[in-house]
């Protein structure tokens, strides 16, 4: 197998190193020891050429291989290149910036820029009850007695004196008895019910 890889025209230089290597082993292993110097000998000959003509091992063993060589040298060009844009470092002259865009305001929904009519509310976020405007539940006078009916004491209070254009007259009790009761309805009327349920 190793030999085929060997004679053939397609395979690159690894692979036919790689190919004698291989022979030289099988010989190794099969008892034939001077055909396995002698591939042993010609790769040796060969690995020392690629590497630049060194002879010695302690040479080749500090020597790269070629395959990360050839990376340094492509990745050399591509720097290369990049220099000419670049300082001889590598970084940037000066360094560019971006113009900023501008945020697209969006408006709520119905709302004219140019007419905007009042300010909203600040306190539109906090809860009814902790508005300025919150006046909560009134307090309720307590009437004592039918609704709707006046007491005797009022009568007596409006009785007393009644209040018109600034002037305090004294007025009869007896007929604004009769005035208020006549307004506030007589006792024998029924009150409507509630209909049908």
């Amino acid at each position: 197998i190793f030999e085929s890889v060997m004679n053939d025209a397609a395979a690159d230089d690894d692979e036919k190193l790689a190919a004698r290597a291989g022979v030289a082993l099988a010989k190794a292993q099969s008892g034939d020891v001077a055909g396995a110097e002698a591939d042993a000998a010609a790769l040796f000959e060969r690995v020392a050429a690629a590497a630049g003509g060194a002879t010695d091992a302690d040479t080749l063993e500090e020597t790269l291989p070629a395959s990360v060589l050839a990376r340094a040298a492509e990745l050399e060009r591509r720097m290369r290149g990049k220099r000419g844009k670049r300082g001889e470092d590598g970084d940037v002259d000066r360094p560019k910036t971006r113009k900023k865009r501008k945020k697209k305001v969006i408006y709520p929904k119905g709302f004219d820029p140019s007419n905007p009519g009042p300010a909203p509310d600040p306190e539109r976020w906090l809860p009814l009850r902790e508005r300025s405007t919150w006046k909560g539940k009134r307090k309720k006078v307590n009437i004592r007695g039918a609704q709707g009916a006046s007491s005797a004491k009022a009568i007596d209070q409006l009785g007393k004196t009644e209040f018109s254009g600034g002037d305090a007259k004294k007025v009869d009790a007896e007929a604004m008895r009769e005035k208020v009761l006549s307004v506030a309805g007589g006792k024998g009327k029924k009150k409507g019910g509630k209909g049908r349920r």
